[in-house]
């Protein structure tokens, strides 16, 4: 089990962009380096989800800049892993595009098990805590890479739902690829650091 997540941690390292470190479902930590080699990471002063929930900004989040064009952003600082076997997980990735950009935010999702291909335009179902539903559209292209990507705000729109995942805490996801599905509760960690991470990228 162990196993299969650390190989899900080495694989996302590659998809999501400043990447280094993150927690595997039982709260270990570790860190991933580019050539796809990790090793334990024992940086206490990173938020660990088995250590008591720290909702501070300064444990949730980085800021980067993009070396190219000098603009900044601000990005999780690890992928919230939702996986309650060894077969099935996605793996979530939250980030501005840049600061003081109207709230935008990019929330890109790698999902492990339910097949390779996700269209555009592909759905998002997601189950909240206090019983309501919502239904997201992807905004990426069709791919094989199991990449399915929504933006929030600008010229993408979606700021009712931004809104309203900004208020709640999830307890499902479920991501439809071309061939199935993969659907996974989320745990109270997941829940927290997803909807603490949202508003601290969204308050940049």
């Amino acid at each position: 089990m162990v196993f299969f997540r650390a190989i899900i941690i080495i694989l996302f390292a590659f998809y999501v962009y400043a990447q280094q470190t993150a927690t595997l479902s039982n709260g270990d930590k570790i860190q991933v380096f580019n050539d796809g080699t990790w090793k334990p990471f024992s940086d206490s002063s990173i938020v660990n989800v088995a250590q008591p929930f720290d909702s501070s900004c300064e444990a949730l989040i980085l800021h980067e800049e993009d070396k190219m064009t000098g603009k900044k952003f601000a990005i999780a600082k690890e992928p919230i892993i939702v996986s309650k076997n060894d077969d099935k997980a996605l793996v979530i990735s939250l980030q501005t595009p840049y600061l003081k950009s109207d709230n935008n935010i990019i929330m890109a999702i790698k999902v492990f098990g339910g097949g390779g291909c996700i269209d555009e335009n592909e759905k998002i179902q997601i189950l909240f805590h206090d019983g309501s539903r919502m239904e997201l559209r992807t905004d990426n292209k069709f791919n094989c890479d199991a990449k399915a990507t929504v933006y929030f705000g600008g010229v993408f729109g979606k700021k009712a739902e931004l809104r309203e995942l900004l208020q709640k805490k999830i307890s499902a996801m479920r991501v439809w690829t071309r061939n199935s599905y993969v659907e996974e509760n989320f745990s109270d960690d997941n829940s927290k650091i997803f909807l603490y991470t949202l508003r601290c990228l969204t308050s940049q």
